[in-house]
């Protein structure tokens, strides 16, 4: 839950190479989605118990403010260089007896990147904007 999130780093740079690995195997895999990019409700603890975001959210404030995580450099170098090819992403926090186990290559044209969330009803009422009910408000 810090700023300096060398875990979340960790998971991401792991997580990914392993896609691009599966990819070169012959995979057919179109995309990678991080979640959540935002701190979340936690059911054990409401808002602001869940730290696993990109952005760190401000709960004490009444604005919200969002900081980012180092993460968010990590991930933003890793789609800037489609891969693991430019020494920047490639030497990111890295573990020296790791790199070995890396595959230095860049994902393929058209490869998706993004990242999703589910703390979009923390800003507001239902009916506001011209919102309507969603299934969330249904459904809970």
């Amino acid at each position: 839950g810090t700023m300096e999130d060398e875990k979340r780093v960790v998971y991401i740079k792991e997580y990914t190479n392993n896609i691009l690995k599966a990819i070169n195997d012959g995979c057919n895999v179109k995309g990678y989605y991080y979640w959540p990019l935002a701190d979340t409700w936690n059911w054990d603890n409401g808002y602001g118990g869940n730290k696993e975001g990109l952005f760190n959210i401000d709960y004490n404030d009444d604005d919200r403010p969002r900081y980012p995580r180092a993460s968010v450099g990590f991930l933003h170098q890793l789609i800037q260089a489609r891969g693991f090819d430019s020494a920047a992403v490639r030497d990111y926090h890295a573990y020296p007896a790791d790199r070995d186990e890396f595959l230095y290559d860049s994902f393929p044209s058209g490869f998706m990147w993004g990242a999703a969330t589910s703390a979009y009803q923390v800003e507001g009422a239902w009916n506001t904007d011209g919102k309507g009910p969603s299934i969330w408000d249904t459904f809970c």
